[in-house]
């Protein structure tokens, strides 16, 4: 076996070799929270969780502003498994981000 022929089989290997754990390398996507994504609530809640398909970085955030644009959340959110949460302070009527 050649050189080119070697190297091109050793190419194929290691494309094959990395392919297959690509998708370990993605990041947790949003799966649930409460409030519900697009819910509709009486009274701004006290406390907001998201949970993700897979455990957070530590470096993670999570933020919440007010219908005028304001942050209200806490500036600090607790990860516990799959789930951040953080308090919140704000008695405005409106939609919250």
């Amino acid at each position: 076996m050649g050189t080119w022929s070697r190297c091109a089989l050793a190419g194929a290997l290691l494309v094959l070799l990395v392919l297959p754990t690509s998708p370990a390398f993605a990041h947790a996507a949003y799966k649930e929270s409460s409030p519900a994504d697009k819910s509709t609530v009486s009274s701004p809640p006290t406390e907001v969780w998201a949970e993700f398909t897979e455990p957070p970085a530590q470096s993670s955030q999570l933020e919440i502003y007010d219908p005028c644009g304001e942050r209200v959340d806490s500036g600090s959110a607790s990860i516990l498994a799959y789930r951040m949460t953080t308090t919140m302070s704000s008695d405005r009527q409106g939609t919250y981000t």
